[in-house]
């Protein structure tokens, strides 16, 4: 596949696709986020790379300036750890994306699955099957969630969009099925408002 490694642009070409690699491997930091923008420079990065190998006179002449807003673009992402996608389409805060704690850790809203109370800390439930154990409470996070997250019960807080459906079970016990297939547990109390927020 490869042509000969001579000449000024074949090997030029070899140093611009190690910096679309290395552009690519940068991106995986906000691709973990499920960012769209940044899965797309990450796929943009690899394709440049390819072309720099295989069409190196070509690549020359027209993937330079491209080339470097591209390892411009990760960088920014490793850099604000605001998505990119949130970012240019309409402005919003970190806070408004982030969840804040009185720790000062922040956790972005939709890679959170689920928040349990564990005594004076708060376990949290990520998307990518890890556990963040912070100090705060349950109450507080409900409050400065606003509404970004559903109390289901004095020990559970979970994020509305990964869940399911409400299910009844015998001796009157109530637990809320998520999207992974996990069962959480639902105070009586909370049943008609968890069943309101799935369905509006």
């Amino acid at each position: 596949i490869l042509a000969a490694f001579d000449g000024y642009d074949t090997r030029a070409s070899l140093y611009l696709a190690a910096l679309a690699l290395v552009a690519a491997v940068a991106s995986l930091s906000a691709i973990r986020a499920l960012d769209p923008i940044a899965c797309a420079l990450c796929a943009i990065a690899v394709i440049f790379a390819f072309t720099a190998l295989n069409f190196p006179s070509a690549f020359m002449d027209n993937g330079v300036y491209a080339l470097g807003i591209l390892l411009a673009a990760p960088l920014a992402a490793r850099i604000f750890p605001l998505g990119f996608s949130d970012a240019l389409t309409n402005g919003a805060s970190v806070e408004s994306t982030e969840l804040i704690l009185e720790d000062g850790l922040a956790v972005a809203y939709r890679s959170i699955v689920s928040i349990h109370s564990a005594g004076n800390y708060v376990e949290i439930n990520t998307s990518d099957g890890g556990e963040i154990l912070a100090r705060d409470t349950l109450s507080n996070i409900s409050k400065i969630a606003d509404g970004k997250l559903l109390r289901i019960h004095r020990s559970w807080i979970v994020n509305p969009l990964i869940a399911r459906q409400v299910k009844a079970k015998t001796g009157s016990r109530y637990f809320l099925e998520l999207k992974n297939g996990q069962e959480l547990p639902v105070s009586r109390s909370s049943v008609s408002d968890v069943r309101k927020r799935l369905n509006s």
